[in-house]
């Protein structure tokens, strides 16, 4: 198969996409702010996303991410059940999105 680095953005799942290509595929109208690697103790949790604003709803971009989740999150993650991770309901009511974010893409620095 390609290696990552010569897939194009939109088919690189989540975790293979660096930074710059995932601030590009976003939602329109999203806004993210990256931070530098070496300031991100004072960001939300360990990542480059120092914050995220959710922008219009495109329901391409949710199958593309529906397809995501089912890949990489569905096996330790239901809506309103904990299994391996937390149950997804309600997640920002104790995280902010830039955490949420930076768990994404972070996974194993966060845990």
């Amino acid at each position: 198969g390609k290696k990552t680095e010569d897939k194009p953005a939109e088919d690189k799942s989540l975790m293979e996409m660096t930074p710059k290509e995932f601030k590009k595929n976003l939602h329109k109208n999203s806004t993210v702010t990256l931070t530098p690697i070496s300031q991100t103790k004072r960001s939300p949790g360990i990542g480059p996303i120092k914050s995220f604003n959710f922008g219009d709803f495109d329901s391409e971009l949710s199958k593309r991410g529906g397809k995501i989740f089912k890949q990489k999150c569905a096996i330790c993650h239901k809506t309103d059940k904990k299994m391996i991770g937390p149950a997804m309901k309600g997640i920002y009511n104790k995280r902010s999105p830039a955490w949420v974010m930076n768990m994404m893409l972070n996974p194993t620095e966060m845990i």
